[in-house]
């Protein structure tokens, strides 16, 4: 399974963010509206997402490797599919929050010197590193996704369909 995740759409997803996030807060500033900040809690959505997405990758890894595929549990590569653009799900998901809280705390970084608390400014770099370690876990997922050397398309296959029963309306059909 060849996985294409280019370093160049995660830098334009992060700087499409925090263009969006710091255009869109100070219209909402200027409006009277609230800060559009995340809360803090997105860390611990982040840890969970993160967390699983990295197990699920690690299933996959040992899935695509014959000597290891015992280990994976009921993996097949539909869900091995799944599971890799999941991951890049994740990880362009992170830029855009990280790039988003990027943003706001630039913003916030103008006000310090007119509040009395820092939370915000902290909720906001806690925010971008939750958004960071996303992006991290989607692009070390997408990574461990890949099939080794030499079981490729041109080396003859992965087995990872081999052996398995066709069914379908397409199955009893012989090639003409």
């Amino acid at each position: 399974m060849r996985v294409n995740l280019k370093p160049r759409a995660l830098a334009l997803t992060l700087a499409g963010g925090a263009a969006t996030g710091a255009i869109v807060n100070s219209l909402s500033v200027r409006n009277g509206g609230p800060e559009l900040s995340l809360p803090a809690l997105i860390w611990v959505a982040a840890l969970l997402i993160g967390g699983a997405v990295l197990y699920l990758a690690s299933q996959v890894s040992k899935f695509s490797k014959r000597e290891t595929r015992s280990q994976a549990g009921n993996m097949n590569p539909l869900l091995a599919a799944r599971i890799v653009v999941f991951a890049q799900a994740l990880a362009l998901t992170g830029a855009l929050v990280m790039g988003w809280q990027l943003a706001i705390l630039v913003f916030q970084l103008g006000l310090m010197s007119s509040r009395a608390s820092t939370w915000p400014l902290a909720e906001s770099a806690i925010s971008m590193v939750a958004g960071l370690f996303m992006m991290v876990s989607g692009v070390i997922a997408v990574n461990m996704c890949r099939i080794p050397p030499g079981d490729d398309e041109d080396g003859g296959g992965t087995g990872l369909g081999e052996g398995l029963p066709q069914t379908g309306p397409l199955a009893n059909r012989e090639s003409k």
